[in-house]
Protein backbone atom coordinates (compact mmCIF):
# COMPACT_ATOMS: atom_id res chain seq x y z
CA UNK A 1 0.00 0.00 0.00
CA UNK A 2 1.09 3.57 -0.67
CA UNK A 3 1.55 6.71 1.48
CA UNK A 4 -0.41 9.18 1.29
CA UNK A 5 -0.06 12.65 2.40
CA UNK A 6 -3.15 14.73 3.40
CA UNK A 7 -4.76 17.30 1.04
CA UNK A 8 -3.44 19.75 3.79
CA UNK A 9 0.06 18.98 3.60
CA UNK A 10 0.15 19.20 -0.05
CA UNK A 11 -1.53 22.62 0.04
CA UNK A 12 0.95 24.25 2.91
CA UNK A 13 3.87 23.13 0.44
CA UNK A 14 2.25 24.68 -2.35
CA UNK A 15 1.56 27.94 -0.73
CA UNK A 16 5.44 27.76 0.70
CA UNK A 17 6.64 27.40 -2.51
CA UNK A 18 4.32 30.47 -4.11
CA UNK A 19 5.36 32.20 -1.04
CA UNK A 20 9.29 31.65 -2.10
CA UNK A 21 8.50 32.36 -6.04
CA UNK A 22 6.31 35.65 -4.92
CA UNK A 23 9.34 36.67 -2.85
CA UNK A 24 11.19 36.14 -5.90
CA UNK A 25 9.05 38.05 -7.78
CA UNK A 26 9.43 41.23 -5.20
CA UNK A 27 12.95 41.30 -4.77
CA UNK A 28 14.20 40.13 -8.06
CA UNK A 29 16.85 42.28 -8.30
CA UNK A 30 18.74 41.01 -5.18
CA UNK A 31 19.27 37.42 -6.89
CA UNK A 32 21.75 36.21 -9.40
CA UNK A 33 20.70 36.07 -13.05
CA UNK A 34 20.24 32.00 -13.48
CA UNK A 35 18.02 31.58 -9.94
CA UNK A 36 16.70 27.97 -9.53
CA UNK A 37 13.92 26.72 -7.05
CA UNK A 38 15.77 24.00 -5.48
CA UNK A 39 13.96 21.20 -3.33
CA UNK A 40 15.24 18.76 -0.88
CA UNK A 41 12.60 15.80 -1.45
CA UNK A 42 13.16 14.52 1.89
CA UNK A 43 12.17 16.73 4.27
CA UNK A 44 10.67 19.80 1.24
CA UNK A 45 12.39 22.21 2.29
CA UNK A 46 12.94 24.72 -0.15
CA UNK A 47 15.55 27.72 -1.45
CA UNK A 48 16.26 29.79 -4.66
CA UNK A 49 20.08 29.69 -5.40
CA UNK A 50 22.00 29.32 -8.61
CA UNK A 51 22.50 25.63 -10.37
CA UNK A 52 26.02 25.56 -9.41
CA UNK A 53 25.40 26.34 -5.66
CA UNK A 54 22.43 22.77 -5.63
CA UNK A 55 23.85 20.63 -3.86
CA UNK A 56 23.20 16.96 -4.30
CA UNK A 57 20.15 15.17 -2.94
CA UNK A 58 18.07 18.45 -4.28
CA UNK A 59 15.99 18.65 -7.58
CA UNK A 60 15.79 21.65 -9.31
CA UNK A 61 12.87 23.88 -11.09
CA UNK A 62 13.86 27.08 -13.12
CA UNK A 63 12.38 29.72 -11.42
CA UNK A 64 10.79 31.14 -14.99
CA UNK A 65 8.61 27.82 -15.37
CA UNK A 66 7.25 28.98 -12.24
CA UNK A 67 6.23 32.71 -13.66
CA UNK A 68 3.70 34.01 -15.38
CA UNK A 69 2.45 36.95 -17.36
CA UNK A 70 -0.43 38.65 -15.45
CA UNK A 71 -3.43 38.62 -17.38
CA UNK A 72 -3.25 42.26 -18.52
CA UNK A 73 0.27 41.41 -19.36
CA UNK A 74 1.33 44.60 -17.63
CA UNK A 75 3.74 42.66 -14.94
CA UNK A 76 4.98 38.90 -13.78
CA UNK A 77 2.69 36.63 -11.23
CA UNK A 78 3.23 33.42 -9.83
CA UNK A 79 1.63 30.55 -12.02
CA UNK A 80 -0.13 29.23 -9.53
CA UNK A 81 -0.71 26.60 -11.62
CA UNK A 82 2.49 25.02 -12.06
CA UNK A 83 3.40 26.00 -8.17
CA UNK A 84 0.34 23.59 -7.63
CA UNK A 85 1.48 21.10 -10.14
CA UNK A 86 5.07 21.00 -8.50
CA UNK A 87 3.43 20.66 -4.73
CA UNK A 88 1.26 17.87 -6.09
CA UNK A 89 4.19 15.56 -7.37
CA UNK A 90 5.72 16.11 -4.17
CA UNK A 91 2.77 14.05 -2.18
CA UNK A 92 -0.02 11.72 -3.19
CA UNK A 93 -3.20 12.61 -2.06
CA UNK A 94 -5.72 10.31 -2.24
Amino acid sequence: MADYSSHVDRDLFDQAIYDIVNDYLENNDSYPEEVVLAVKSETKELQLCTKEDVNEGWDIYPIVSLIRDSEDGTKKEVDIDETYELASSYFFVR
